[in-house]
């Protein structure tokens, strides 16, 4: 096993800080004892339901605990993931699945009629998964059922492919952007360079998880035993009031979020009902350009946190 191998971080966190909490997501805490565990589950899981190492899992859902558990644990368990753009339509989607051929689709309640139409359309896809709560397969369910010890350890080095990302076809037909180990683990090594985890730090995962801006600290928080705070999606009322509950010290945002938090704080200061987001020491802006007016802004506001 290597750095470059993604079964590392999390192996590292449940040895060292395995009684620490590793997520909280919708009311639930993980610690990375925890954690390490239901992601052993998992591979075995996908192994129960016949997906072979190197093949694909499709994923379709906003952020989640299962998500984060995802992005762990299909790769360490040697198979392919393909965070599917809950934003796309229909048509853009088949065209994903049937260029990818995934066995099973993992797919949350308000995506539940985008996947049973995949199932339809797309020959490769024998098994949905919901993660949610329902008569039939859970996601849950699924790891209930399995036993990590029926699975050998996966040969798994950088050049091993680990995830596939698909472009938004502006010019084209979406592209595949296929993601090795090395890659996603360098992502996260430049995260921890820049803005410097530590196990007491708590991480807010806010931007989507089908998007490496969304996942590259998932990898990151999981390498130092950092607590990982995962909402749904953006909503600016719900990251002012989660960073105070959870006291969050790192987020990363786009600059469209920015706005939209900024807004909020400022409403809730002049009615004198002002947030505490005192916790937060660093906050990286991605994706896109931010203004000028907008960082002077963010800077004003978040007097004390480094913002880059």
């Amino acid at each position: 096993m290597t750095l470059a191998d993604l079964r590392w971080p999390l192996e590292r966190a449940a040895r060292v800080h395995g009684g620490s909490v590793a997520v909280t997501a919708a009311g639930r805490s993980l610690t990375y004892a925890e954690l390490a565990a239901r992601v052993a589950r998992l591979g075995a899981a996908l192994a129960g339901l016949g997906v072979a190492q190197r093949e694909r899992v499709a994923l379709l859902g906003v952020n989640s605990l299962a998500h984060l558990e995802c992005w762990l644990g299909v790769p360490a368990s040697g198979r392919v993931l393909v965070d599917l753009n809950t934003r796309l339509a229909v048509d853009e989607l088949a065209f994903m699945v049937d260029d990818c051929a995934p066995r099973v689709l993992i797919h949350d309640t308000a995506n539940a009629a985008t996947a049973a139409e995949l199932a339809e359309r797309c020959t490769s896809l024998q098994t949905l998964v919901l993660d949610g709560s329902g008569d039939r397969l859970t996601y849950e369910r699924l790891l209930a059922d399995d036993d990590p010890a029926e699975t050998d350890a996966p040969l798994i080095g950088a050049d091993t492919l680990a995830a596939i990302s698909y472009t938004g076809g502006t010019t084209g037909s979406p592209k595949g952007v296929m993601l090795s180990h090395g890659n996603l683990a360098a992502n996260a090594l430049h995260n921890l360079i820049i803005t410097g985890h530590r196990p007491e730090d708590a991480f807010l995962h806010v931007n989507p998880m089908f998007h490496v801006a969304g996942i590259a600290n998932v990898v990151a928080a999981t390498w130092v035993g950092a607590r990982q705070v995962v909402l749904p999606r953006f909503d600016a009322a719900a990251v002012t009031e989660t960073i105070e509950r959870e006291r969050v010290t790192l987020a990363t945002f786009v600059p469209t979020m920015l706005a939209m938090w900024l807004a909020d704080l400022s409403e809730r200061a002049r009615a004198r009902a002002p947030a505490d987001v005192s916790s937060l020491r660093n906050l990286h802006y991605a994706a896109s350009p931010i203004s000028p007016e907008l960082q002077r802004r963010v800077c004003e506001t978040l007097a004390g946190c480094e913002v880059a």
